[in-house]
């Protein structure tokens, strides 16, 4: 997706830039790239460059062609290009910052983003730009002041606000997210990304009305993606209204059948209302989707609660196959050895727990195993 977004950049912003006289082979290779014939296209630039080695459209189209059938060296070799005979343009240097992205490079989009800037200073979307680079590499502080300079050359900038937002919920600073997904929609009303996520942030500071309204509106703008019904099921089954909970779960299952994380939820509201035969299938509905170490750890917990501790075993194994760094899973386990009656097993459970720093290990170890 993020390959596509880069390419229909490039082609928005050079398809009207650097206007040369048109021959007919340049002519030839604008509508083979029209067509979707990328390698014509591909192959009509080639020819436009041989005769006009200078031309800088040429070597950008043949870039987005070269884009288009993912050849990333030869796209950015031709951004080289482009930028050594226009070093002077932002344009450019935003757009080979873009195709760093796309490849998951940031750091190099950002040395493309700080040239930029450095030709251009006025231009907000540079500025977003540099900060999505920021954001990437973890570097909240400097994301936050681009997005701010954003802003600051547009107040209007939606996205800007959005992004903010998007640091702030990272930093568990939700009332602050809130804040700028409130400024965010204030520009933009439909903005249904800005929408969900406020839902988000207030489901985590218990405003659960806020939460579901958010999501109603969420829905509305996009009924056909079950993210909304999940979501706003979990925060149904927040406040203890199971029925308005499990037809949104239902709703988000119709929509997306093999959707794991609704299963789950289901499970857990199933083990809220100590139905556990009934949050065991919703539990292995969604393992058999997608292996999930948190449902894995509910169904081992379900299994507990019915006293079948075989089959709790078996769960809390399947977790440390998967990792065996979670040193509650080696506890929890050890216990259920002891229930089984099983102290060898259960000891060195204990002793894994305890090299693995578990400070309540070592009451059960002195408890079971001295």
């Amino acid at each position: 997706m993020k390959t596509i977004l880069f390419c229909l950049v490039l082609s928005v912003l050079f398809s009207c830039s650097n206007a040369l006289t048109t021959k007919e082979n340049m002519e030839q290779a604008d509508e083979k790239l029209a067509q979707k014939d990328y390698i014509g296209a591909i192959e009509g630039y080639s020819a436009v460059i041989q005769t006009s080695p200078n031309r800088v459209k040429a070597y950008v189209e043949r870039g987005f062609a070269y884009c288009k059938i993912e050849k990333y060296d030869a796209a950015i070799a031709d951004l080289d290009k482009a930028i050594k005979l226009d070093p002077k343009s932002h344009r450019l240097f935003n757009t080979r910052g873009i195709l760093f992205m796309t490849l998951e490079e940031p750091k190099r989009a950002l040395r493309n983003y700080n040239i930029a800037i450095k030709l251009e200073s006025t231009s907000a979307i540079l500025y977003y730009n540099r900060g999505s680079a920021h954001h990437d590499l973890n570097d909240y502080e400097a994301a936050l002041a681009d997005f701010d300079a954003a802003i600051d050359l547009d107040s209007t900038y939606a996205d800007a606000y959005y992004q903010k937002g998007e640091i702030y919920y990272e930093l568990n600073a939700f009332e602050m997210a809130i804040g700028e997904y409130d400024r965010s929609l204030e520009i933009n009303p439909t903005y249904y990304n800005a929408l969900l996520r406020r839902a988000d942030a207030k489901e985590e500071v218990e405003e659960y009305e806020g939460a579901i309204e958010d999501y109603k509106h969420y829905i509305d703008l996009r009924p056909e993606n079950p993210l909304g019904y999940n979501n706003r099921g979990y925060t149904f089954g927040q406040v203890k209204n199971y029925e308005a909970a499990f037809q949104d779960f239902d709703k988000a299952l119709e929509l997306a059948p093999e959707y794991a994380l609704t299963y789950a939820n289901k499970g857990d509201l199933e083990v809220d209302l100590k139905r556990y035969q009934k949050a065991i299938k919703n539990y292995q509905k969604s393992l058999a989707i997608e292996e999930d170490i948190m449902t894995r750890s509910s169904l081992a917990e379900v299994y507990e609660l019915i006293k079948d501790y075989e089959a709790a075993i078996e769960n809390y194994t399947q977790i440390i196959a998967i990792d065996s760094t979670y040193v509650e899973d080696f506890l929890a386990r050890g216990l259920l050895y002891i229930k089984t009656k099983e102290k060898q097993k259960a000891c060195l459970d204990f002793e894994r727990a305890l090299e693995l720093d578990e400070e309540e290990a070592m009451l059960s170890f002195d408890k079971y195993c001295q």
